[in-house]
């Protein structure tokens, strides 16, 4: 999805481009590492947020036009911003699952299948 977007590689690449460190090869490529790892954290926060949070939102926002909805019925404004609550909700349910089933298969691969020893 955003990885495969040419914008975000040459963001990557102007990053790693951007950090002037001397030293040992080794030396660079590791404070090279670290200092992408921040910037991709940043990065994550200011493109998707807070996942859990923006969904709590939604969900209150959703709640709030479905209980005025029982009282006096919707106008065509609030009917438009359900939608596009629904919208955004299930965007937002998409991407904290992908965040999820990420991060399963990292505890997979660095905890390992737990019977190896019986194969």
């Amino acid at each position: 999805m955003w990885l495969k977007d040419e914008g975000f590689v040459d963001r990557v690449r102007s990053w790693w481009d951007s950090y002037q460190i001397h030293g040992a090869p080794s030396f660079i490529l590791a404070n090279k590492l670290k200092l992408l790892k921040n910037d991709l954290k940043r990065w994550k926060v200011e493109v998707f947020g807070h996942v859990e949070d923006r969904i709590k939102k939604l969900w209150k926002d959703l709640n709030v036009l479905e209980n005025i909805e029982v009282s006096r019925g919707l106008s065509e404004e609030e009917i438009v911003e359900v939608g596009r609550i629904r919208d955004e909700l299930e965007k937002a349910t998409l991407l904290e699952e992908i965040c999820w089933r990420q991060k399963s298969r990292v505890l997979c691969v660095r905890e390992g299948d737990r019977n190896t020893k019986f194969f």
